[in-house]
């Protein structure tokens, strides 16, 4: 029940698991338009627990106009991402990074 993102990047990374057939199954049985949605939010917080509870098959959001190229988008922040967080932790001393007493 992945939404617009998620499916992105298995186009990307496993394109032969989406099932490109179901995308607009998908769409028209979850809930397209989340932040528009008043009803699902409490001064900022989402006020259901999981998707399943809002829509009909528990899709979030229009996976329909997706491509693996902005799946490759995606990766490829994600992972510049994670490469600036590893460098930043090796850079750091192991004992920096622990959490520190508070009694």
């Amino acid at each position: 029940h992945g939404g617009p993102k998620e499916t992105a990047l298995m186009q990307h990374i496993a394109g032969e698991l989406v099932k490109e057939t179901r995308l607009e199954d998908a769409r028209d049985g979850g809930l397209v338009d989340l932040e528009n949605d008043n009803s699902l939010q409490r001064y900022g917080a989402q006020t259901f627990y999981d998707t399943i509870d809002v829509t009909e098959n528990g899709v979030l959001g229009d996976q329909t106009d997706v491509t693996a190229e902005k799946g490759e988008k995606l990766f490829d922040a994600a992972v510049e991402k994670l490469i600036q967080l590893c460098e930043w932790i090796n850079s750091k001393n192991f004992n920096d990074l622990m959490p520190k007493d508070h009694m």
